[in-house]
Parts: C-alpha cells; structure tokens; sequence
C-alpha cells in the first residue's frame, strides 16, 4: 500500500511539473504567435529554450514512469533512443543562449541545460536505470 501511495505521488509530481513546461511552451508560442506571427516562433529564443527544456526532460520522464514496469534491458535501449532528444534539446538551449544573452535575466539557465543535456543527461539516465535495476533485484523481480 505504501509503495502504491509513493508511485501515485511521484507520478503526479512528475504529471505537474510536465504540464506545467507544457502549458510554458503554449503560453510562449502564443504570445510570439501574436506579436510577432507564426514564422517568429521558430527564431525565437524562448521558444527554443522551452522546447529544447521538453526534449531533455520527456526522456527522464518516461525513464521514471516506466522504470518500475520495464525491465532493464528494454529501458536502457529506450534511453539510447532517447538521450539523442537529450542531446538535441540541450544543443538548442546553446543555440538560445546566443539570443538570449543579452535580453533575459535567465539567460544562464540555456547553458546549464545544454551541459546537462549534452553530458550529464544520458549519464544520469544510466544512473536512474541502473537504480531500478537495484530495486528490481531487491524486490526479487526477474525478467
């Protein structure tokens, strides 16, 4: 009972923190959308920004759903299709940065995020599977 009640509440915190960069990315691309008109949005810093943030974490995000149900195998070949998105996402906020620099505050959170995506992200992905599978094998699941 009280694993169910833990994973129904990292799935929710994971659930709001998701919906929350997504409701981040419509409530930007509408106001680029708007003020500038819809061939802005691609060239448009933020917009960049958030959607490289989405391509780093969905990867982490199905990662940690599903690392109590896939076996370790079929997670670690997800996270080799994945960490490509992490890489994509994280070469985006690089590519934010540069127009960013200049007209944010936040600007420095475009370079940790392309580090993180870049490098420390499919690491860490490694570490949270190699995690599951220790928690598979403690709880005596075999695949």
């Amino acid at each position: 009972m009280k694993q169910k009640i833990h994973l129904w509440m990292s799935w929710s915190i994971v659930a709001l923190g998701a919906g929350w960069m997504f409701v981040e990315l419509a409530r930007v691309v509408w106001q680029i959308g708007s003020q500038s008109g819809v061939w802005a949005i691609f060239g448009d810093g933020v917009a960049q920004h958030k959607i490289g943030e989405l391509l780093i974490i969905i990867p982490f995000i199905i990662i940690a759903i599903n690392s109590n149900f896939w076996p370790p195998a079929r997670l670690r070949a997800f996270l080799s299709r994945g960490q490509w998105a992490m890489i994509a996402g994280g070469l985006l906020n690089g590519y934010a940065w540069f127009q960013l620099r200049y007209r944010v505050d936040w600007h420095f959170w475009c370079l940790a995020l392309l580090f993180w995506g870049v490098v420390f992200g499919p690491l860490f992905g490694r570490m949270m599977i190699k995690i599951a599978e220790k928690k598979r094998e403690k709880s005596g699941i075999n695949d």
